[in-house]
């Protein structure tokens, strides 16, 4: 009965490992930095799956976020997971930001960059950056677009930041975009 249940035991424990789909990820982050009338704040209810619309997906981002201070500084955060055992990505984004009339006022390209992340584990994603606060005033809606996208094994980056790096990074530029 022992051994019956002790295997049982084990077989749960791999499903549990290995069957997991949901990755484990850092939630939202920015909504409590983010104050009405002085920021505007706005998070992706979706997640983003790259490349789009393809059934055989790269990396998957979730929690989403932009804010915009008024003041001149914005913050973008995510979670990211790489689909794929042992593989990075160097990646490549632009933040859009509109006005009213959805005219484009400002763009800003992250320039290529390296990142990995455990199997079913999304590790936390930021940029951090400053514009004009006249700019920042005229500020309604928020786009973030791939520029570039490539997959390979981990060993292939040279980046050394992982897991506690990251959230270091993260909480780095939320001290920062609140101090601004």
């Amino acid at each position: 009965m022992r051994t019956i249940f002790l295997l049982c035991l084990g077989l749960l424990t791999v499903g549990i490992t290995y069957g997991q789909t949901d990755y484990e990820n850092n939630g939202y982050n920015l909504k409590n930095y983010c104050e009405p009338g002085n920021c505007l704040y706005f998070k992706f209810n979706n997640d983003m799956n790259y490349p789009v619309g393809s059934t055989e997906v790269e990396w998957t981002m979730t929690n989403t976020e932009i804010a915009v201070k008024r003041a001149g500084s914005y913050l973008v955060t995510g979670d990211l997971a790489i689909i794929g055992k042992d593989m990075g990505a160097k990646l490549n984004f632009e933040v859009h930001f509109y006005d009213a009339d959805d005219q484009l006022i400002f763009k800003k390209e992250t320039g290529i960059f390296e990142f990995y992340s455990e199997p079913n584990r999304a590790e936390p994603i930021v940029f951090y950056g400053e514009f004009d606060s006249d700019i920042a005033e005229k500020v309604d809606f928020m786009d973030f677009i791939v520029i570039s996208s490539e997959v390979l094994p981990y060993y292939e980056l040279s980046s050394d930041c992982y897991g506690p790096c990251k959230d270091h990074q993260l909480n780095v530029s939320i001290k920062e975009f609140r101090k601004s």
